[in-house]
């Protein structure tokens, strides 16, 4: 794709932008529908490229130094926006401002926002920024509604931005550390996802769960020479103090009628304007949506707008937010069902839906391993060249021919060139086939995590990994295994031994990863912090209450220790463990 330096390119819909790959063009340079040959109808009178994600590792000056590996994958297609990019290039060549707010429920594009200005800016070796750094909460394993972490942000940030030692300290430590790291130079800081770190709707609705966020953040909201970029689906509360005095909050509306209707001609979809911009208005301007409605259309009724009516939404009806791509993608799963073909791809969906990351190729290998794992497994090929001589080679191209149809159909996200083996959705195609695959096929969803835990858990070289990052695979097993309902075996064998090591504490003692050992213990409740899993022996439920709370109030979350910890010593008073009540009872 060629490149250029960045424009704004002004036209009757804004910020346009076009894939090569899934869109052709005439011998003039024109764009054409694929499959028609007819040129796009449009009033551009500009047409510019930009790379489909901001490289990671650019060419860059020698004072530049930039890492956006962490971010996902996005489409290269943009359509309206031009409006909040013009903002955000305002807000970077301010001084007064120091953190942007991008706030939006899931696939209204915020994500694909950011990427689109993160490419133009790299353009012009981004504008005078000395770092820039990306993160998303989502790609590391983060879920909203779960409990999570900021501890392995911190840690590589504070490595990357060059700290001596990333585990001194304790978390308020460390973010002050980062904070003023940041603030040496002129740095363009982008956070990804914020939303599983904050507090849902209620009467916390967007505090920070996580201290060493909200103390980075309040740090930085003060004053800085660069500018932080958020993407939440939730306000984040704890900087409303700043707000309009160093921190901007925009609201990212859906796309208007217009810029709706030029996503769908643009992904194949034929039929009057008036008609395409009904659709768009039908499905809420929904960039998630309309994007799945167009490959939909395109790929099941030959374009045709007028079969959208196929699309049944009665039984999202209720659902307040994201009903829309639900409903497409519902259509999707009936649609793969006709076929063989079909129900690789639908498989490989599912698949997705196991992960809270993206899926690498080696945990992929040992979902397909032998024996099939019944409606979920059965029908899919194996992208493993190694396993079945000859006729391996045939199931490779099977593989690679699925994992393509579903990229072309924005099923799945498109390759990342930093992780080129792994696949990834977004988070509400992942979240919609998890939860159809558990509540439909319960025992496939069993064993499957029981799988994923068996390959995470023997995946790290040292028996005891020494750091945060070696440790990650050991995180990930623990949430797969209490999946896949191993809860007294994961606890004990996992993260007593290997990640604890028993008294010695160390993934708290000696790497300060209070947040992270929370969001492992969240794993063995229920209800957290209140209710442990029933599976689990007596005197454990209890010691995962005393343990949640210590780390609650260690983490500065008070008033949230209080109740697991009570009610854990009421435990120990019970089983009359006077040792246990003495540390409990200190503790409070």
């Amino acid at each position: 794709m060629a490149s250029v330096k960045k424009h704004n390119v002004q036209m009757n819909f804004g910020i346009y932008l076009m894939s090569d790959i899934n869109i052709g063009k005439d011998v003039t340079g024109s764009p054409v529908i694929a499959g028609n040959g007819n040129k796009v109808e449009s009033k551009v009178e500009i047409h510019h490229h930009y790379p489909s994600v901001p490289p990671s590792q650019e060419q860059t000056p020698d004072s530049l130094k930039v890492d956006l590996s962490s971010l996902p994958t996005t489409s290269p297609d943009l359509f309206g926006r031009s409006s909040e990019v013009e903002m955000l290039d305002r807000c970077w060549d301010s001084p007064k401002t120091s953190i942007v707010v991008l706030v939006a429920w899931g696939g209204v594009g915020k994500t694909s926002l950011v990427n689109h200005w993160l490419a133009s800016m790299a353009q012009n070796d981004f504008q005078g920024a000395d770092r820039v750094f990306g993160w998303s909460f989502y790609s590391q394993g983060a879920a909203e509604g779960k409990q999570a972490s900021a501890d392995r942000f911190i840690a590589d940030a504070l490595r990357w931005f060059g700290d001596p030692n990333p585990n001194q300290g304790d978390f308020a430590d460390k973010a002050k550390r980062l904070s003023a790291l940041i603030k040496r130079q002129k740095t363009l800081l982008i956070l990804d996802g914020l939303e599983p770190l904050q507090a849902p709707p209620g009467p916390e609705e967007g505090r920070l769960k996580d201290q060493s966020l909200r103390i980075l953040l309040r740090d930085l909201a003060v004053g800085q020479k660069g500018l932080c970029v958020i993407t939440t689906r939730l306000w984040t509360d704890d900087l409303s103090t700043w707000r309009g005095k160093g921190v901007e909050r925009t609201d990212l509306s859906h796309l208007e009628s217009e810029d709706g209707a030029a996503l769908l001609r643009h992904l194949g979809v034929q039929g009057a304007e008036k008609e395409l911009r009904q659709a768009s208005q039908e499905f809420d301007g929904h960039a998630l949506a309309l994007t799945l409605l167009g490959t939909y259309l395109a790929a099941a009724y030959n374009g045709d707008v007028r079969q959208r009516d196929k699309i049944d939404c009665l039984m999202y009806e209720d659902m307040p937010q994201g009903k829309h791509a639900r409903c497409v993608m519902e259509s999707y799963e009936a649609w793969m069902q006709t076929s063989d073909k079909g129900r690789r791809e639908l498989n490989i969906l599912r698949m997705m839906g196991l992960f809270d990351r993206p899926a690498e190729i080696g945990a992929i290998r040992a979902l397909l391993a032998e024996p099939e794992i019944l409606g979920l497994t059965d029908p899919s090929p194996d992208p493993s060249p190694k396993r079945r001589g000859e006729s391996a080679d045939v199931s490779q191209v099977q593989w690679q021919f699925a994992v393509k149809q579903l990229r072309d159909l924005r099923l799945l996200s498109e390759k990342d060139k930093d992780r080129p083996d792994s696949l990834d959705c977004h988070p509400l195609i992942r979240e919609h086939f998890g939860e159809k695959l558990k509540n439909q096929n319960p025992a496939a969803w069993k064993e499957a995590h029981s799988r994923l835990y068996e390959y995470y858990k023997n995946l790290p070289e040292k028996e005891f990994p020494d750091t945060l990052e070696e440790m990650e695979p050991l995180f990930a097993a623990v949430a797969h295994g209490c999946k896949a309902e191993l809860f007294q075996e994961v606890l004990y064998n996992l993260h007593r031994r290997r990640i604890k090591r028993s008294e010695v504490n160390y993934s708290t003692r000696m790497l300060g990863a209070f947040g992270y050992e929370l969001a492992l213990v969240s794993n063995f409740f229920e209800v957290p912090f209140i209710k442990p899993v029933d599976k689990l022996l007596d005197h454990d439920k209890i010691a995962l209450l005393c343990s949640a709370g210590f780390r609650l109030k260690a983490l500065g979350r008070f008033s949230e220790a209080v109740k697991p910890m009570q009610t854990g010593l009421e435990g120990w008073v019970k089983k009359e463990n006077w040792k246990s009540i003495t540390i409990t009872s200190g503790n409070l």
